[in-house]
């Protein structure tokens, strides 16, 4: 497993710190603002964007190479996804990223040595305008089919958007599967989870919410606005970080407050799982924080 993290902040600066000595091990001087995202791809390279629609690969085995680059069209705080969770040989090369366009998703094939694009285009039963800017993605490649026997299993993004909705859409057919209107402001994290067949997801409005891939609600939170949320890889439990600075640990089946985790001393805008129950938060404080939780076995 990686004995390795990395961070990125608001003058474009991508630390790595080594996991074991908790120093930094290499500074990447990314982009000229703030970094919007730090994904890993292929368990190879390191994927960078940024709020000026910059999207950067780097490999870090070779002291941190800029081996592409992409620009998305975006001006904002949309993330950019990648298959993190799996090896699936059609999926590890690409990532997913907004676009200029509302209501448009890009998918970036980075072995094409031409840059090219696959664009998921606007149709009546995908992306719709009216729904403002995605202000959140999450990629997940082998899409299980919870309790709609309708959802197909495959390849799938789960978007959020401006205006608090959020659409999970099929990849192959550009097809929306379902559509949550819930939040009345902006989603900033949204997460699945195969094993438990749902979706967790939080933004500016004052809740946390859990459904199922069908779009049906299971529970509900209030909460301060959230910054990011996730999923432990074995699916049990949620962790999320706030605006408060706050980082809470809730059950994944009903969204029951588990921990308050306090360190941070400004807003909390970053969050993930490492190996054995360790994950990092990052705060607009300049911290990043790592904690370990322990397998309730």
């Amino acid at each position: 497993g990686s004995s390795l993290i990395a961070s990125g902040d608001s003058k474009g600066l991508v630390k790595i710190w080594s996991l074991e000595s908790k120093r930094c091990i290499s500074n990447i001087f990314s982009h000229a603002d703030s970094v919007v995202s730090v994904e890993v791809l292929n368990n190879e390279y390191l994927v960078t964007s940024s709020k000026t629609a910059e999207l950067k690969v780097w490999d870090i085995n070779v002291t941190a190479t800029l081996v592409n680059e992409f620009n998305t069209g975006h001006y904002g705080f949309c993330n950019v996804a990648t298959d993190s969770k799996s090896v699936s040989s059609e999926w590890k090369n690409i990532i997913i990223s907004p676009s200029q366009e509302s209501g448009e998703i890009l998918l970036w094939d980075t072995r094409s040595a031409e840059k090219t694009s696959l664009k998921v285009k606007n149709n009546e039963s995908g992306l719709s305008k009216a729904h403002g800017m995605l202000t959140s993605l999450h990629f997940d490649s082998n899409h299980p089919s919870g309790c709609n026997s309708s959802i197909p299993i495959g390849p799938a993004i789960v978007c959020g958007f401006e205006d608090g909705s959020v659409s999970t859409i099929d990849i192959r057919t550009t097809n929306t599967i379902t559509t949550i209107h819930t939040h009345r402001e902006p989603v900033f994290s949204v997460d699945s989870c195969a094993e438990k067949s749902s979706m967790v997801f939080g933004g500016a409005a004052k809740s946390l919410s859990l459904y199922s891939l069908d779009g049906s609600l299971i529970a509900e939170q209030s909460i301060a606005g959230t910054g990011c949320v996730r999923y432990r890889p074995d699916g049990r439990l949620v962790a999320s970080a706030h605006w408060d600075g706050s980082v809470r640990l809730w059950s994944s089946r009903n969204l029951r407050p588990l921990a308050v985790l306090r360190y941070h001393r400004d807003s909390a805008f970053a969050l993930d799982f490492g190996e054995a129950g360790v994950f990092a938060t990052g705060s607009k404080d300049g911290s990043v924080a790592l904690w370990a939780v322990l397998s309730a076995e």
